[in-house]
């Protein structure tokens, strides 16, 4: 499910992102983990 605005977009189901999430502080490699396991890989 997703919800559109103006200003952003918002996945339901995708695990929130955040610093220290996965151990790591870098916030691409934590995007790119959120979205594979959100996408089912």
């Amino acid at each position: 499910m997703m919800e559109q605005n103006k200003n952003n977009t918002i996945l339901y189901g995708i695990r929130k992102m955040e610093h220290g999430a996965y151990g790591s502080y870098t916030m691409f490699p934590i995007c790119v983990k959120a979205v594979s396991e959100y996408l089912g890989g």
